[in-house]
């Protein structure tokens, strides 16, 4: 696979009716110099969990190539 350009990763969180966070979604972006990317998203209520399951799918989707 060609050399990695850039990685953007995109947060979203809901908010339950008292303002605290209820739910964060994380999404992966991965954008190679040949033009090809993987995007990878992932909701959880916690951030970190989120966030590693995001990578997670990246990973898969980097082996599946």
């Amino acid at each position: 696979q060609s050399p990695l350009q850039r990685v953007e990763m995109t947060i979203q969180e809901t908010k339950d009716p008292v303002g605290r966070p209820d739910e964060f979604e994380i999404t992966i972006h991965m954008l190679f110099f040949s033009g090809s990317f993987l995007i990878a998203t992932a909701k959880e209520r916690d951030y970190q969990k989120a966030v590693r399951g995001a990578i997670k799918r990246i990973e898969r989707q980097r082996r599946e190539t």
